[in-house]
């Protein structure tokens, strides 16, 4: 049977079916409780063993030496404080998740593919309106073409394809022939459902997360009270290491990383193990961030530019209000608050040569001295 209209093909029904647990000895539930603590032990221990073995020192923001020198806690207060961290942070997302089996379902996969499909054929609709606004019979182009290619004149139809058909189950019993999609129409849909839309997910996800966590990450900042009584104990790391990336006030991380997650996964509507991968992505994010070392092979130098070096300024005395973001530099740039150290140097060369200047023209001889020996 072939059909003349735009008439859509009709969804597939389908029936749920609860997918089970990842692993065996654990519920998806638990597995995502543990998981952020998990993926930040084994991370730090990870950097922790490159600082043993000196392998990158090239790499090194910092002289080794300047850990003890310039930090103001020790590695055990640190470590200490960060369990502390860890365990009211799991603590609020025990409640937060409280009667949320955190389950995953599946058997909808072919009713979501067709839905995308049945949204690209009715685009596919305007295409001679289209076409028409610059004086083309894109019609009478697909009367031309229709002996050669039948998908392309379908589309310059608008969509009609009369031999696309399909043979769907009838409540009855038996089957009958339906208006069908297009090879090319399914795998533009799958496309959609398996990778566009999840990779859109995680984007939203993280923007979401870095716009909640840069404003509240400076309004900690601008509160004189908050900075001092709460986000002033992350700042006792002037040379960061992996470990101490969530060493910070109980407070603060509720108020910052706990609600800024909630809010990208909810928001961007994760599923539960799609906000397993968003935890371990930000995890890795945030010791990366503090691990001390520049790596020429860091994905977010490419993919965002806020890198370990970027977010290393925010911990220098002169850089404690710049690059308050933690995934992108979109606000930095918007609000003037980025920084970089190549703009710190070029600050610091410049008031050198100042006062270079004016020591050679208040006092010559002494100017002349100091440039002898330097």
């Amino acid at each position: 049977m072939a059909y003349t209209s735009q008439e859509q093909p009709p969804l597939p029904t389908y029936t749920l079916t609860k997918e089970p647990d990842l692993f065996t000895f654990i519920s998806d539930r638990n597995l995502a409780l543990i998981l952020p603590i998990v993926s930040y032990v084994i991370i730090s221990i990870f950097w922790a063993w490159i600082d043993s073995l000196d392998i990158w020192e090239q790499y090194r923001l910092h002289p080794t030496e300047d850990m003890l020198k310039r930090n103001r806690i020790s590695k055990f207060e640190c470590v200490r404080g960060v369990a502390v961290y860890h365990a009211v942070a799991f603590a609020a997302t025990f409640l937060l998740t409280w009667g949320d089996p955190m389950e995953t379902f599946s058997g909808d996969e072919a009713f979501a593919c067709a839905r995308w499909a049945s949204y690209l054929r009715a685009l596919q609709a305007s295409i001679p309106q289209i076409f028409s606004i610059v004086g083309i019979d894109s019609v009478g182009l697909a009367d031309r073409l229709s002996g050669s290619s039948l998908a392309i004149s379908g589309l310059l139809r608008g969509g009609i394809y009369p031999n696309a058909t399909q043979l769907i189950a009838l409540p009855g019993g038996g089957k009958t022939s339906a208006p069908g999609f297009l090879p090319w129409e399914n795998a533009v849909a799958s496309t959609m459902y398996y990778i566009v839309v999840p990779i859109f997910q995680f984007l939203a996800a993280f923007f979401i997360a870095d716009t909640w966590f840069y404003f509240m990450h400076r309004f900690f900042h601008m509160n004189k009270w908050l900075y001092k009584n709460v986000h002033s104990i992350h700042h006792k790391l002037y040379v960061t290491y992996a470990y101490g990336a969530v060493y910070a006030h109980p407070l603060e991380g509720l108020a910052i990383d706990t609600i800024a997650f909630t809010l990208g996964i909810i928001l961007s509507g994760l599923t539960p193990r799609q906000t397993m991968v968003f935890n371990i992505l930000a995890t890795w994010k945030a010791t990366n961030d503090h691990c001390g070392y520049v790596l020429p092979w860091d994905p977010f130098t490419f993919l965002t530019g806020n890198t370990s070096k970027y977010h290393d300024v925010h911990h220098q005395t002169w850089g404690l209000k710049n690059n308050y973001a933690i995934f992108f530099t979109f606000w930095d740039r918007l609000f003037d608050t980025e920084r970089t150290y190549e703009e710190q140097e070029k600050k610091h060369k410049q008031i050198v040569d100042e006062a270079k200047t004016e020591m050679k023209t208040e006092f010559p001889e002494t100017a002349k001295t100091l440039l002898a020996k330097n």
